[in-house]
């Protein structure tokens, strides 16, 4: 393996078990989530993705021609089913669930601007940074 692959491998285990981060929001109250690789680099998103929006495309109906609350409510679903993997009870006043956590990120639009940017910002999955976090 060269160097690059070497030094930009991901933490498989981070990746897809997740880690917590924290969403501070608007008001400056924080929430933590512990979230799993999304977007491109997360072959269930994808899968999920295609899935939701099969009605549509068996209909010949492409996604930027679906109504933008629908798509809000596809991206939501398939992220809260495998992108978003925990949150804290303590802070989100409730316990974990998907209908829960896809509810959410419809209704709060910075959260789920959040969970797609810090998702997308591989430096937390990668294996050399997750041993700099550990002292490693």
């Amino acid at each position: 393996m060269n160097r690059l692959v070497d030094a930009t491998a991901y933490d498989t285990d981070a990746a897809n078990t997740g880690v917590w981060k924290t969403f501070v929001a608007p008001n400056l109250e924080e929430f933590r989530v512990c979230l799993k690789l999304g977007g491109v680099y997360n072959d269930a998103f994808g899968k999920k993705m295609l899935e939701l929006t099969a009605k549509y495309r068996n209909n010949n109906i492409q996604m930027e021609n679906i109504e933008p609350k629908v798509q809000r409510q596809i991206v939501a679903q398939a992220t809260a089913e495998t992108i978003v993997a925990d949150w804290s009870a303590e802070d989100f006043g409730q316990p974990f669930s998907v209908a829960d956590c896809a509810a959410t990120l419809v209704a709060a639009p910075a959260f789920a601007k959040w969970v797609s940017d810090t998702t997308n910002t591989t430096s937390d999955f990668i294996k050399k940074e997750q041993e700099r976090i550990a002292g490693n």
